[in-house]
């Protein structure tokens, strides 16, 4: 690496120097990547860094009696504080959230639910258990979840800005699934007495009824559920437009470009000639061909049974780099489907 006689075919004894007074020079909290050849640091390096912490990372090994006289080790979301603050940042973060979900109510109405309590959950713990009704109403404000139905081998991961078990408490029914946490997980808890009688002061009931049940519609399928955060999955639901399809009725995918998903019943996917693509079900979408610009391939869609469909006018589609994504692969594997058939 050091090259005397010809320096531009490696570094000078200098720079070498500097580097090195650099990396040695003490800090509050240092990482050193020890895991071994020639791109990370030797533990050995750093016996005599006088910097207040330590850590050895980027190795899965057992620390050696000799590495852990240097430095310490950790595990994933660890925090260190370096510099403290009495600000409060979840509790502005769940300001915001909750501006969000309720925009109409006044902001001294919602400051009654940032008073709640905010609970810690470490990675793995079940947060809510299926077949319960919760006696908390959660609001994630930090880490992410997944929410578990093992009958229908359902597994959607919820980051921040989720509330669990709200569709529980406005409908007064057990959960469906099980939300466990993925990481640490920091969240407000709502008493359900609290909830319940923050909908019904501000008379939402009906409204957050409605939306609600979309968002658990959303929370289903595999275009909106999974990376998918609850406030775009709010903003969805306020514009889902329910339409109802009797068997053999076309759905206007031509006259009116958008997002169908199927809330219930069967669709069918054909090409220009009426051979069937694809027979979509349940949580199942179509009308991406009219939402991805490059998509020039005809595609018709029919109820082969009534059929119950949200419409979603595609303008926000986009915006949304996992769901453009989707769409994407989607109208891809159709169009190539609707090629070989030709």
């Amino acid at each position: 690496m050091l090259d005397k006689d010809e320096p531009e075919k490696g570094i000078s004894t200098s720079f070498y120097e500097t580097v090195k007074e650099n990396y040695l020079t003490p800090a509050n909290l240092k990482k050193v990547d020890v895991g071994g050849g020639m791109i990370h640091g030797k533990v050995e390096d750093f016996k005599e860094d006088r910097s207040d912490k330590i850590i050895l990372a980027h190795t899965s090994a057992e620390l050696a009696l000799k590495e852990k006289e240097v430095g310490s080790g950790t595990s994933f979301g660890t925090l260190d504080t370096l510099i403290s603050t009495d600000q409060d940042y979840l509790r502005r973060q769940a300001a915001q959230y909750v501006a969000a979900y309720f925009p109409e109510v006044p902001f001294e109405q919602r400051r009654v639910l940032l008073n709640a309590p905010i609970f810690n959950f470490n990675p793995g713990s079940i947060i809510l258990r299926n077949g319960e009704l919760p006696e908390i109403v959660y609001l994630i404000l930090l880490g992410s979840a997944e929410f578990i139905q093992a009958e229908f081998q359902t597994q959607n991961t919820l980051s921040t800005g989720c509330f669990l078990g709200d569709v529980s408490i406005l409908k007064d029914m057990p959960a469906s699934g099980t939300w466990r946490a993925v990481s640490y997980v920091r969240a407000l808890g709502l008493s359900t007495e609290l909830y319940r009688k923050f909908m019904k002061k501000n008379e939402l009931y009906d409204q957050m009824h409605n939306i609600v049940e979309h968002i658990e519609f959303l929370q289903k399928t595999s275009l909106f559920g999974e990376r998918i955060s609850y406030p775009v999955q709010n903003r969805f639901a306020h514009i889902m437009l329910m339409q109802v399809y009797a068997a053999g009725e076309m759905l206007p995918t031509e006259e009116k470009p958008g997002l169908y998903l199927l809330k219930s019943g069967e669709l069918e996917i054909q090409n220009a000639e009426g051979r069937a693509v694809e027979t979509i079900r349940n949580g199942g979408f179509c009308g991406e061909d009219t939402i991805i610009p490059a998509d020039l391939s005809k595609r018709l869609v029919h109820a082969t049974t009534a059929s119950s469909v949200y419409f979603i006018e595609n303008n926000p589609l986009l915006e949304i780099p996992a769901v453009q994504w989707k769409l994407l692969e989607t109208s891809t594997k159709r169009r190539n489907i609707v090629d070989s058939l030709e």
